[in-house]
């Protein structure tokens, strides 16, 4: 279904289903390990039919992600998508490539990330007259917290 979201006139957003359409496409996603490498590749390419166009949905997208034993880096390509439902303008197609490396603390269950998405520094828009953000350097800090399992200590006479 083709459901857009409008504002009424107090302002609350409300989805309106417009018409129906159909997508016929091929989604395809692997993995391998080879020893201390792992990659990991995507790609999607749908076609949609019925009446207008899915607005700002790619007709491809793909992307492939090699990591390293602490190191990654993504490539990710999405195509040209429709701005208006029955409009000929399109969003400019883009590629973005994101690098990050990755180190877990041996004593302790702690891990950090540091990465810088969007390298390229890529100029690119998901939504009409909305820029997405540059190059952005990121940092992540994950602590695991273990669940306590309970002990049942029986005792027997």
């Amino acid at each position: 279904n083709m459901i857009r979201w409008t504002p009424d006139s107090s302002g609350k957003w409300h989805p309106i289903n417009l018409r129906s359409v159909s997508l016929m496409g091929l989604d395809f996603e692997g993995s391998v390990d080879l020893r201390k490498i792992n990659i990991v590749a995507g790609l999607s390419i749908i076609r949609s039919t019925g009446s207008g166009n899915l607005v700002y949905y790619p007709d491809t997208t793909c992307f492939i992600s090699i990591n390293l034993t602490n190191i990654g880096i993504r490539w990710s390509y999405i195509g040209s998508r429709p701005e208006r439902m029955n409009g000929p303008k399109r969003l400019k197609s883009f590629v973005l490539l994101d690098v990050w490396t990755y180190y877990a603390l041996p004593f302790a269950p702690i891990s950090m990330k540091v990465g810088i998405t969007n390298l390229l520094d890529r100029s690119y828009q998901l939504v009409r007259g909305i820029p997405m953000p540059g190059r952005e350097v990121f940092f992540e800090l994950k602590i695991k917290i273990r669940d306590r399992k309970e002990v049942v200590h029986e005792n027997q006479s």
